[in-house]
């Protein structure tokens, strides 16, 4: 049984606030409507791009992220089994926005079914005509219309600056609903530190190569300055900061063409950091990669095949069929060499990461709102590093689909605590909503996760297995996309990934192959095992089930 229930004591929060959001989340998924109840609790989520708990987990054993860990885990709840339900990019982003799967938003992909275009022109994101679109409906417009001051800083959705609603002019001048002060990153700048552009309310700024202009430290100080002038106007705020880091580089699309191209990739560390990198362990060093049994695995067997042609498709050539994982060329030792660089510089640009949440924590502190201001610290994804002779994300293995998730919420008493309860980027939103009294005015697929907070140590979370899920897009020079899958992830009473993998995409929704890892006994997915009858129907049934499912439906699966 849980713990009886403690209301935290905000400051400035009324307990009846927080009751209310506890007892929904538990109950439903809508977030309570406008009360007479005091200000609840600023929030601020601080999202990572493409950082595995493994590479976390690395430079907080280095020591090397001492905001995070002093100021964020060791007074804050660590869950243990955070993870997105589409490990990559945009979709997992639409995800933190509207809590909801990717079949359910609808951003299935960095690029969109409009073939030559970004992902955030997928149908029904952008209003149409007198439709709206579901950009008009996320934690941010629930926040802001009960009252909060709301402020996004730094990557949004994949696409964005490129693509806008009908009737925008300039794409890169378009601020979505919601946000009361807005700082986009445009794309395709967003993927560098240097030289990059940014929508400032509306007006557009270049920032060049000079060592102030390194974005994550640019992102810093806007934060900081956001921060400060709703401390002083007396807002009530929500702050989404998001930087590049530890994302690599990308100044050719082309670069994703090869299929071990990604390892030739890079990011620059802040100037300061540098020294990192190079090889004097006098100076302090980050940490070389740690490669499990699964790095460059020999024998990809068990793994699905769709063999198409190895080399790159010539330049704008459309790519209408995915490859495998089972296809995977062995990596070279150029290549191993290309993933230790990669590896390091990635550790390396979270060192200005963690100063920026530590300038974002001093800010707090020095505006006395610590006691009501919860922070999160997240990753839209996790990465591969060479594991089954994979780089990047997509997949549902365990490197990818695992993400960090720290909560800093002094006021709720429950500090420097870990959770075990499998929680989900389709959280995220709902809980926010919950935490800040919003209506939410669709039925998110997640569930609020407010409960935790209360008491991380609870045994009755209703939630014992999700979906993860990924879709095929057809697209101009992304040689090496991965196919369709709908996956089951259960951690407890059973250990498992479950794949139901569609190759074709002319048979969308045949199962072509599948996987099954006792993650008990094969942490590191090494070797599929066959499942019997009836066992495999049903979990093939379930598998459907979630690729449909909606609402309360897909947290009733959830629960089974």
């Amino acid at each position: 049984m849980a713990a009886p229930v403690k209301i935290p004591r905000f400051p400035a929060v009324a307990a009846r606030h927080i009751l209310i959001a506890l007892v929904v989340g538990i109950a439903g998924p809508f977030g309570p409507g406008p009360t007479n109840a005091q200000t609840p609790p600023n929030l601020v989520v601080v999202m990572a791009d493409d950082l595995s708990t493994d590479a976390l987990d690395a430079l907080l054993a280095a020591g090397l992220m001492p905001n995070l860990q002093q100021r964020v885990i060791d007074v804050g709840i660590d869950f243990e089994n955070a993870f997105v339900t589409d490990p990559i990019c945009c979709p997992s982003r639409a995800t933190f926005l509207r809590g909801q799967y990717a079949h359910n938003h609808g951003v299935l992909s960095n690029v969109s079914s409009d073939i030559g275009q970004l992902g955030i022109t997928w149908p029904g994101w952008f209003p149409s005509g007198v439709e709206p679109g579901r950009n008009e409906s996320t934690v941010a417009t629930w926040l802001q219309a009960s009252g909060y001051y709301t402020g996004h800083i730094g990557k949004y959705l994949n696409g964005y600056g490129v693509s806008a609603p009908e009737g925008v002019a300039d794409p890169k001048t378009y601020i979505p609903p919601g946000w009361n002060d807005w700082q986009g990153l445009i794309d395709p700048t967003t993927y560098r530190v240097y030289d990059y552009e940014l929508n400032d309310n509306g007006t557009l700024l270049a920032f060049g190569e000079q060592v102030a202009d390194y974005q994550t430290d640019v992102l810093a100080t806007r934060a900081v300055d956001f921060i400060d002038a709703r401390a002083q106007a007396g807002d009530t705020f929500f702050l989404a900061l998001m930087p590049l880091a530890p994302h690599v580089e990308v100044f050719d699309a082309s670069a994703s063409e090869g299929m071990h191209k990604i390892f030739e990739l890079t990011i620059r560390p802040a100037p300061r950091h540098q020294v990192y990198l190079n090889g004097d362990p006098a100076d302090g060093e980050v940490p070389n990669p740690v490669f499990k049994p699964s790095f460059n695995e020999g024998d990809l067997s068990d793994k699905p095949s769709c063999p198409r042609s190895q080399e790159p498709p010539p330049p704008g050539a459309l790519v209408d069929e995915p490859i495998c994982v089972g296809d995977r060329v062995p990596l070279v030792t150029a290549d191993v060499q290309g993933v230790i660089r990669h590896y390091r510089t990635m550790l390396a640009s979270m060192l200005a990461f963690d100063e920026m949440l530590g300038d974002v924590l001093d800010a707090i502190e020095a505006n006395a709102l610590s006691e009501q201001t919860i922070v999160v610290v997240t990753s839209d994804n996790g990465y591969h590093y060479g594991e089954h002779r994979l780089g990047n994300k997509q997949v549902a293995y365990e490197e990818v689909a695992r993400v960090p998730l720290y909560v800093r919420a002094p006021a709720f008493g429950t500090g420097g605590q870990t959770s075990s309860a499998m929680v989900l980027n389709n959280d995220l939103a709902p809980t926010l909503a919950a935490l800040g009294g919003a209506v939410m005015t669709h039925d998110p697929d997640g569930r609020s996760i407010v409960p935790l907070l209360i008491d991380p140590a609870r045994t009755d979370w209703p939630r014992n297995i999700f979906a993860i899920e990924h879709f095929f897009v057809p697209s101009f020079g992304l040689r090496y996309e991965n196919p369709s899958y709908t996956a089951l992830r259960a951690v407890s009473p059973a250990d498992f990934l479950y794949v139901t993998w569609r190759t074709d995409p002319q048979m969308p929704d045949a199962i072509t192959h599948r996987e099954f890892y006792n993650l008990a006994v094969d942490p590191y997915q090494l070797r599929s095992i066959a499942v019997p009858d009836p066992l495999r129907s049903n979990l093939d049934a379930l598998a459907g089930a979630f690729r449909s499912c909606a609402g309360a439906v897909c947290r009733n699966l959830e629960a089974r």
